[in-house]
């Protein structure tokens, strides 16, 4: 396995440095009718407010789109004049009011209805603050106009004693994956993370139960079941890194038959399964040393954020599934 081994290089980051990064790109925010809105595509340029002004840009097309309901491949794709005819004709046609929230260097990132639940980043941020440490080691995030996920772990030297096998050097740090779907302004989740320093292995374990219920209830109130919800399933975490290192003792006879078996149920490609196969441990593997050769795949930087997750989250289910399987087919028994 060393041979395919992908190494992950980590940001020197922790949450509070992130913070100070989210409140430098920190979008701006000004309410205006529609119908004030002035588009000028071959200036590069729209007139927000009276005295906003943002550079048309990708971001800004795609934000429209969204905004009045035009296929956004189709506005991109659009030459010049048409872009600024079908910007007019729908501003027109939409009467009201609009929360716009811009940046003077990229333009609009999102329009929105005035009043409308909005969850900054940066609260989350401070949630996992809380959860964790301040000194919390951040793994990977992203903040998109789309998307805000971040992956962050406890600290070198935490207290708690998370870590895995100490007594071989073999150690994984816990934490929690947090994500919230920006651009349908969904309530934020959060799922266990587990990530595995000897060779940068990241799996996710998500807990169907653990959902924000946001219907109804204001941005405090759900930020309030946001950390209770992240809170429990960090305490979850110390727990799940001992099964993963209990699968030590899982012998595997026939680790082709159940690479297959399992990426057949946890939905990992055919190709990404021969993948596997072809780079696998042929002597004496263990389920452990399985979970690590598919959750190091996902470290390959030509991998999507989705098939990406789809590893880190079949490593994560199977720490947590606790199945016997047959002998045989390697199917699950129970």
């Amino acid at each position: 396995m060393s041979a395919d081994l992908i190494i992950k290089e980590l940001p020197d980051l922790n949450l509070v440095r992130l913070a100070d990064e989210l409140d430098k790109v920190a979008p701006k925010s000004v309410q205006t009718r529609n119908q004030d809105m002035r588009v000028n595509v071959r200036a590069g340029e729209v007139q927000v407010a009276s005295t906003v002004s943002v550079p048309f840009t990708g971001d800004t097309i795609r934000a429209f789109a969204s905004w009045l309901d035009i296929p956004s491949k189709f506005l991109e794709r659009a030459d010049p004049e048409a872009q600024q005819f079908l910007l007019e004709h729908y501003l027109r046609r939409r009467p009201g009011d609009a929360t716009v929230m811009y940046r003077d260097d990229t333009g609009i990132e999102i329009i929105r209805e005035p009043g409308i639940k909005y969850i900054d980043p940066r609260r989350l941020v401070e949630i996992a603050s809380r959860v964790i440490d301040t000194n919390a080691q951040v793994v990977e995030f992203w903040n998109t106009p789309d998307e805000f996920r971040l992956d962050v772990i406890t600290p070198e030297n935490f207290d708690r004693g998370i870590g895995g096998d100490f007594k071989v050097g073999d150690l994984t740090r816990g934490g929690i994956r947090i994500g919230q779907n920006v651009k349908m302004n969904h309530a934020p989740w959060v799922s266990e993370f587990l990530f595995r320093l000897a060779c940068t292995n990241g799996m996710e374990i998500r807990d169907e139960s653990s959902k924000v219920d946001a219907r109804g209830a204001t941005v405090e109130e759900v930020l309030a079941e946001f950390e209770i919800i992240a809170d429990r399933a960090f305490r979850r975490v110390e727990d799940s890194i001992a099964s993963f290192y209990e699968l030590r003792e899982q012998r595997v006879d026939n680790p082709e038959r159940v690479i297959n078996r399992i990426g057949h149920e946890q939905h990992i490609s055919p190709r990404m399964r021969q993948r596997l196969v072809e780079i696998a441990p042929v002597i004496e593997p263990t389920m452990f040393d399985i979970i690590n050769l598919i959750t190091n795949q996902a470290n390959d930087p030509s991998l999507k954020p989705g098939p990406r997750r789809s590893l880190q989250l079949a490593g994560g289910n199977i720490v947590t599934e606790h199945a016997a399987r047959c002998s045989h087919c390697q199917a699950r028994l129970n």
